[in-house]
């Protein structure tokens, strides 16, 4: 990568409730993760993502800790994202989310079991990292029984 290439900003959030994780599958990339977006010219983080959430979801997200920050350098994709738990996720659990503005991004969402995630969901770290975000959160309890 050149030093001189822009890096895209981008934030994704993350919802959990009652052990299950909100994932989208986004009609650019087709592979489940969890909602996203860009970051605009004159937004912070948290702005970009409470804007994403709202005009993918038609949700008013609070958003709270960031938890990753996960750089993607590849020449030509050059981007930095910022992960943030949700502090309201119970206002998305029973929402319609094909009244939001932006729902034409969107090929279809889920809500999935943390522990039923599969390789298919992006990015790669995810479901390890989803399950000790919602033990963290008191959503879910990882059993050390094996």
């Amino acid at each position: 990568m050149k030093r001189s290439e822009i890096i895209i900003q981008a934030v994704r959030g993350i919802i959990i409730y009652e052990g299950k994780v909100l994932l989208v599958e986004n009609n650019s990339s087709f592979a489940w993760t969890l909602p996203w977006g860009k970051v605009d010219a004159g937004e912070t983080l948290v702005e970009a993502l409470e804007r994403e959430l709202y005009e993918e979801l038609h949700v008013r997200a609070k958003v709270g800790k960031i938890t990753h920050i996960h750089d993607r350098l590849r020449p030509g994709k050059a981007r930095m994202e910022h992960f943030f738990v949700i502090d309201n996720p119970e206002d998305f659990w029973d929402v319609d989310f094909s009244g939001a503005s932006h729902e034409f991004e969107l090929v279809q969402w889920k809500w999935c079991p943390i522990d039923e995630i599969d390789v298919d969901v992006k990015p790669w770290f995810l479901r390890e990292d989803l399950l000790h975000i919602a033990d963290l959160q008191g959503e879910y309890r990882v059993s050390d029984e094996r």
